[in-house]
């Protein structure tokens, strides 16, 4: 029998040109079809990797406590990955901020702020 899925998206998580092994795969398995017994539970998989490391997270959805702590669980990840989305997004905004300003004021080109970072080799990204 043919796996159906309600949701089924893998996307590569980095732009073209940069390390394309990242990546997230996500799917929760339909069965409103009601085929099976009782006892069988949607395949439900939230895949995220990037370079050589990967994690896989459980989403139980076999009892009521099971779907409730899933439920709960991805509340918390969506809410914690979008706080840290708007930080990032943040402390991006400031590090073009303080570039182009370093390049309005500088007399020469490869002029450096200390601590930035910006001699380290490239780490700007």
């Amino acid at each position: 029998m043919d796996r159906k899925y309600r949701m089924y998206e893998r996307r590569f998580l980095n732009r073209r040109g940069f390390y394309s092994s990242a990546f997230v795969l996500a799917s929760v398995e339909d069965t409103s079809a009601g085929e099976g017994s009782e006892q069988h539970t949607p395949e439900v998989e939230l895949r995220i990797g990037d370079c050589n490391r990967s994690i896989s997270l459980e989403f139980d959805l076999y009892g009521a406590d099971d779907r409730r702590n899933s439920l709960e669980k991805i509340d918390h990840l969506v809410f914690v990955l979008s706080a840290f989305r708007d930080a990032l997004r943040e402390e991006a905004d400031l590090r073009d901020a303080r570039q182009a300003r370093r390049a309005c004021s500088a007399p020469g080109e490869g002029a450096t702020v200390p601590g930035d970072g910006s001699s380290e080799g490239g780490n700007d990204a």
